[in-house]
């Protein structure tokens, strides 16, 4: 056995999987500060979203908030990983520059805000699928350890755990005593969840679409190893 093989593709599996959490931790950043941020939106609802459709309201919020407090720092996550792949080894460089570049290809979920017309009126269903524009569709990548799936998957219900005990301890209206603002909270985290925080599905989420790229590079890598 080869050992500075076995001592390259272990470099670069520990690359990987640290730069995954990473992007996993990141994210999940963005959505503490985006859950924060829907308090200060809730005096917004109208009566029809906190009713009949929260998803309506929430999901487009959601994304914007997401975006807002991730792209940014997603790109300088990703340019960093670019920059350390290359100090493992100069035989990386070009695959340094291409993920470096991948940034922009991120395809961020951008929910369907609802017409004057929906919002005066209740839906004919309360699916929050129906409101989303489409995104590259694709599954999670074997390469993805499951220990790393798993460490992902306790940032996020950390994340929604965290928020909804904030939620319950501040002084809201009458309209959140009586469980209208917990609804649109509930369907704002489902959103980010799905679409944002998921390390796979379809559409895939922006969390799974980091991690494919990672995945990419490593078996490239190794391909040549």
């Amino acid at each position: 056995m080869d050992l500075h093989l076995l001592e390259c593709r272990q470099a670069v599996g520990a690359w990987r999987d640290h730069h995954s959490l990473a992007a996993a931790s990141l994210i999940n950043g963005a959505s503490l500060a985006a859950l924060d941020d829907l308090d200060k939106q809730l005096g917004k609802a109208d009566l029809v979203s906190l009713l009949w459709d929260p998803a309506r309201f929430a999901a487009p919020l959601a994304d914007r908030l997401m975006r807002l407090h991730c792209e940014e720092k997603l790109a300088a996550a990703i340019d960093l990983a670019a920059v350390d792949l290359s100090a493992l080894s100069s035989d990386y460089a070009a695959l340094a520059t291409a993920l470096s570049r991948s940034a922009p290809d991120i395809l961020y979920p951008v929910a369907r805000e609802p017409s004057d017309a929906e919002l005066q009126s209740p839906p004919e269903t309360a699916s929050a699928q129906a409101n989303l524009l489409p995104v590259k569709p694709g599954e999670a990548s074997p390469e993805t350890p499951s220990w790393l799936t798993g460490r992902i998957g306790e940032m996020s219900t950390w994340a929604f755990d965290r928020a909804g005990r904030a939620a319950e301890t501040a002084g809201y209206t009458i309209k959140d005593y009586s469980g209208l603002h917990g609804r649109l909270r509930d369907a704002f985290r489902v959103r980010i969840s799905q679409a944002w925080m998921a390390s796979s599905g379809s559409p895939r989420p922006v969390l799974s679409q980091v991690l494919l790229m990672f995945d990419e590079v490593t078996g490239q890598v190794r391909s040549r190893i």
